[in-house]
């Protein structure tokens, strides 16, 4: 893969809040927009610059959801990986994670209850994931 699309890939995963276009990403890279969406798609499978982006930021509004030390609101999580229209959010998730926001956070809610092991001297608890399937 070019050393320019993986810097890019890099940037827009570290940085998922920014508002980014295409000519963004080429500015970072010194490359015309147009080089760097074709140089893109063909080192991702056909995958656009903004496809993957788009994705990664769903992919971590899920994990924030699923993550039982994140108190933010559904809205604030989607301004926090830059999608901002909400409405756009809610589509978009429900398309990759077959349900909408609240539901998923229900499916998904991690309670971890400490548990003892009986059959050693061990002191420290051991975490058990439970899953509410409500």
């Amino acid at each position: 893969m070019d050393r320019r699309i993986f810097h890019i890939k890099n940037l827009l995963s570290q940085d998922l809040g920014r508002s980014w276009s295409v000519e963004d990403m080429a500015a970072e890279v010194r490359m015309s927009a147009t080089n760097l969406h074709r140089l893109f798609k063909q080192a991702n499978d056909g995958v656009t610059p903004m496809a993957f982006l788009n994705e990664r930021r769903l992919e971590r509004a899920g994990e924030m959801l699923a993550d039982s030390n994140c108190f933010l609101q559904i809205q604030e999580i989607g301004y926090h990986v830059g999608l901002t229209n909400n409405s756009y959010f809610t589509k978009d998730f429900k398309t990759k994670f077959g349900r909408p926001q609240p539901n998923f956070e229900n499916v998904i809610r991690k309670f971890i209850s400490p548990r003892r092991r009986n059959d050693t001297n061990d002191s420290f608890p051991h975490l058990m994931i439970v899953i509410d399937n409500k």
